[in-house]
Formats: C-alpha cells, structure tokens, sequence
C-alpha cells in the first residue's frame, strides 16, 4: 500500500466516523424532541442558563452585607413563564409570600423570640410549589425563625448569621440544604436589576421583571431576545439552543467528574465553624436530577460533612414540577415532614 493510499484511506474512515457521530447526534436529538418534549423544554432551560422568564413585586428585593433580602413588610409574589411543549409561554407557578421587618420570609415569630434559626436556599424558601413553612404544625412553626431565600448557598448563611447575631445568637441552628448550596458563592444584585425592578431603569436583558398586565405576551417577546441568532450568538450558544439534548448529557457527564474545588473547602470549613458554636443539624434534600440517587457531587459533599448531624430528605420524581426544577406542593409536603421530624426529637 502506497502512502497516498493509506492517507486515502485513514482521511475516508475519518470522515465516515465525523458522519456517523453528526447522524447519531441529529437522530438522538429528534428522537428526544418527539419522545420528550416537556422534559426537551425543561433541558433547554438549563442549556442556556436563563429560559425561564420571572416576574416578581415591585422593588421585591434590597442587598445587604454579603447577601439580600426581601423587601420588608410586604407581600411578595413571583411568577414563572415557560414555553410549552407547543412554544406557547404559561404559567409554571404563581407563589406569594409574606416578608417580616428583617425581610425574611414566612415567619409568625420574631427573630429575637425564636428558638431554632433555619437557614436554606430556595428549597426552603418554597419557591414552585409555594411556602411550605407555614404548613407546619403551629407549635413546631413557632420554634423556627426562617431566614431562607432562593439563589442563597453557605457563604451567604454565614453572612446572614453574623448580622443576626448583632440582634441575638441562635440558640440552635437548622439548615436545609441541596449539593448546589456548597457552590455557590455570596453574590448580590446587580445595581441595573434593583433598577428595573424599582422603576428606575430599563429592564432588557435582565433576569428578574416587575409583575405587570400581559405577562405571558411579554414572556414570549423577552425569551425571543435572548433566543440565539447566528451572527450575533458565539457557537457554544447557538450549539446549546439547538443540540439542546447532546449539551445536557455533556453537562450531566462533566459535572459527574467534577472533584474538589476551592468554594466546596470554603462552604465546608463554615458549616463545620458553625457546629462548633452552636447545636447544628443539617437535612439534605435532593435535587431534582438526583430523585434516583444522589450523584457523584452529592457523594463528594457527604464525604466532607461525616461527623455532622445530617438527615437525608428524598423528595421522589413525582414531588417536582415539570418543567423547573424546585419541588411542587406535593414535594414540599415532603420537605415540611422531614423538617417536622427533626425538630420533634430536637
């Protein structure tokens, strides 16, 4: 075999293996798309990051020292839209919920006269399926004072825990927490969101949208500037938008090799301050991608958390909404049972 022969043939199996990968890519995500096209909806919500349009009150939130907090006093309402299976944008969920002097959420006791202080993200906050606190019985309710709000993790508990000790130290510590918690670090609100939601600035290309008339209308009009455009979107986005299925599973497997990593160590070591200084229980609540079994970050964050007091919560498939990813009314009934029986026995 001569050597233009062979370059023939190793240039002739390439291209039958380029083929062949772009053939199965395109079949497997036609097949997703035809066999799941609410969970297809949900997956491209994830592949760029920001699929869900949010509406929520007036002004709804306010910055503090290395967090925020709701506005106080008020009621406070969000409204998630998601496309359909069909491309129309409905209602995912409509929550309310009532804020206290501090900003915190859903509490019937003040700060200063509770006994156990609960921290947590959105999982805690109700977000989807609504404020689960208030489903409590009364006398465990009245033993909690929550200061839990959504996009929160551990940097901002401890952040959040120093002010509140200006008021009073906690007798006791409960926190409720998803493997994502231990990643996050403590942002805040960007001045050009606290503008739009205050009035005060345009909103395009924002998150977060003040609640207003025709929401689904504008829903639709503000997800199709985000909608990536050749020309005017890198590759990674027009590829995420339109491979949304083949970008989730290379997502889902990345995120499985992920090991340890500097904000992992950091959210650990307070977690690990905090239960030096106070009695401290936490409860791991899955995600919803992990309603089979937690996944290799979970593992990696229940290895780090041995010698704590921490109950597991599995929240099952049916107990999340179908295309966001917090629990429904039926999931949070879970949360609220699990969180009932560690405060029992505490």
């Amino acid at each position: 075999m001569t050597p233009a022969s062979l370059a023939f043939r190793v240039l002739k199996f390439a291209l039958i293996g380029v083929l062949s990968c772009i053939v199965l890519v395109v079949v497997f995500e036609a097949a997703a798309r035809l066999a799941l096209p609410d969970l297809m909806a949900s997956w491209r919500g994830i592949a760029l990051g920001n699929y869900r349009v949010v509406f929520v009150s007036h002004e709804a939130f306010q910055n503090k020292a290395g967090y925020f907090t709701f506005r106080p006093g008020s009621e406070i309402r969000e409204v998630a839209y998601y496309p359909d299976a069909k491309g129309d944008f409905t209602p995912e969920y409509d929550c309310t919920y009532a804020s206290d002097r501090l900003g915190f959420l859903s509490n019937t006791v003040a700060y200063e006269e509770s006994e156990i202080l609960l921290l947590g993200d959105s999982y805690s906050q109700g977000v989807g399926g609504c404020a689960w606190l208030p489903r409590l019985a009364p006398a465990v309710h009245a033993r909690i004072y929550s200061a839990a709000i959504m996009g929160t993790g551990v940097a901002h508990w401890r952040n959040m825990l120093a002010d509140l000790e200006r008021i009073k130290a906690p007798k006791k510590i409960l926190i409720v927490f998803i493997t994502q918690d231990f990643y996050r670090d403590d942002w805040v609100f960007a001045a050009p969101q606290l503008a739009c939601l205050a009035g005060r600035g345009p909103c395009r290309g924002q998150f977060w949208y003040p609640i207003s008339e025709g929401m689904g209308e504008l829903a639709a009009e503000r997800l199709a500037l985000r909608r990536p455009r050749i020309g005017k979107s890198g590759m990674s986005k027009l590829l995420r938008y339109h491979l949304t299925a083949g970008f989730t599973l290379f997502e889902k497997l990345k995120r499985a090799l992920e090991g340890e990593s500097r904000s992992l160590s950091e959210s650990v070591a307070i977690i690990e301050g905090m239960a030096r200084r106070y009695p401290l229980k936490l409860i791991w609540v899955n995600e919803k991608g992990e309603a089979g079994g937690p996944g290799p970050r979970t593992r990696l964050v229940w290895g780090k958390l041995q010698g704590l007091d921490v109950t597991r919560c599995n929240i099952p498939a049916e107990g999340f909404l179908q295309r966001d990813a917090h629990p429904n009314a039926k999931g949070y009934g879970v949360l609220k049972d699990c969180v009932a029986r560690v405060v029992a026995n505490w």
